[in-house]
């Protein structure tokens, strides 16, 4: 039988009576026990070849984890805690975060109006993940408990086991496949931002050299001006000379100034190109998270059918065991009742025989006087006339 604190387990023997059942009391201790699993035992798997258990340790280990979910429904149920069900409170949450997120990129985060509601947002969805596992774990150590009650064995809490081990798996990837995509693309900005720069002042330094062959340019003219009346047709062949060189460098440099505007243009829409790609993988890995919480939570309610047809058809049992157990209590009450009326009937019929013989031995002890004493029919009979 079944305690709160411990299990008391009994076997009696019909062939004996006399002999006195076997007792086996197992205490259940009320500490609570913490499993830490390192990153090297995640792509592990349990055997599920040993999870047959024999009949007192599967009793045992059910007594144990039903202590534990008796706990983890006391924790559940503790004031603060918020109810899984209640929706109306989830969305008011949920539109606290979204505002937060708003005020995040406006860069008003500390706003007294919102960093209140933004901290109990915060609370509530840490409360409400830890509500949902507490129930997650009882959902499991129910079905272990019906295993081990059924079946001696513990394989659904082996298969919850290696899900929850390859989810890991999974989810350790993810993350790191989305560290090393943010690397890359810390090292993609630097090396724009680093070529931005270096073009940047590219530009500024022909601009500074623009400016001076614009000076020298005046300083031409004016010599040109001054020596204009000596030296009128030399100096106009001079400064046609000059003014062919000058708008040749100018044009080479404005072509390099175009050539850069290019190159520049060209980095800015590989950088946005960049920047779709990021988004769209983002947005595809935020599908891929939403497709795999609908999963679980339509595994988890198949789950929760299951195990109410799995309580319906226990309850039924239970109602025929009760019928069959009133029925073998009336057998047995009528054996019992036959049992002592034979045994009356015997300690009759030897109580007879007793007296019969007892009888037999006293009228042959009289029989045995009578004769030797000559009494009675066995005295001298008289002669005859």
């Amino acid at each position: 039988m079944y305690g709160r604190r411990g299990l008391e387990i009994e076997f009696d023997d019909d062939e004996d009576d006399d002999d006195e059942p076997f007792i086996v009391d197992i205490q259940v201790q009320d500490e609570s026990t913490t499993l830490d699993v390192s990153d090297d035992q995640l792509q592990e798997t349990v055997d599920k070849e040993d999870t047959n258990l024999p009949q007192i340790l599967a009793v045992a280990f059910a007594c144990v984890l039903e202590d534990t979910v008796d706990q983890l429904g006391t924790i559940s149920n503790m004031a603060g805690l918020p109810r899984i069900r209640k929706k109306n409170e989830e969305g008011k949450i949920d539109e606290t975060l979204e505002e937060l997120k708003r005020h995040i990129g406006s860069g008003n985060i500390f706003d007294p109006e919102i960093l209140a509601p933004a901290e109990e947002a915060l609370q509530y969805q840490k409360l409400l993940k830890f509500q949902k596992d507490v129930h997650l774990v009882r959902d499991i150590l129910e079905q272990t408990i019906n295993n081990l009650a059924t079946l001696n064995n513990f394989d659904c809490l082996v298969d919850k086991i290696n899900e929850y081990q390859t989810k890991r798996v999974q989810e350790k990837n993810f993350l790191e496949s989305a560290r090393e995509n943010r690397e890359k693309l810390e090292n993609l900005q630097k090396a724009f931002d680093i070529e931005k720069s270096e073009a940047e002042r590219e530009i500024q330094e022909k601009s500074e050299e623009i400016g001076k062959i614009k000076d020298e340019i005046e300083n031409t003219i004016f010599e040109n001006g001054v020596k204009m009346r000596y030296v009128s047709k030399w100096e106009n062949s001079r400064t046609e000379l000059n003014n062919f060189i000058i708008d040749t460098t100018e044009e080479n440099y404005l072509n390099k100034i175009k050539t850069l505007n290019t190159e520049i243009e060209r980095e800015k829409r590989i950088n946005k190109e960049i920047e779709t790609y990021i988004s769209q993988t983002q947005e595809e890995y935020e599908d891929k998270i939403l497709e795999w919480m609908e999963r679980y939570d339509t595994e988890i309610e198949q789950l929760d059918m299951d195990i109410q047809v799995i309580k319906e058809k226990i309850e039924s049992q239970q109602l025929k065991y009760a019928e069959v157990k009133n029925t073998y209590e009336e057998h047995r009450k009528f054996v019992e009742k036959w049992a002592a009326y034979k045994e009356k009937k015997r300690k009759e019929l030897e109580r007879r025989q007793a007296i019969m013989e007892a009888a037999i031995v006293i009228q042959s002890w009289w029989r045995g006087i009578m004769v030797r004493n000559k009494l009675g029919p066995y005295g001298k009979k008289g002669k005859k006339k």
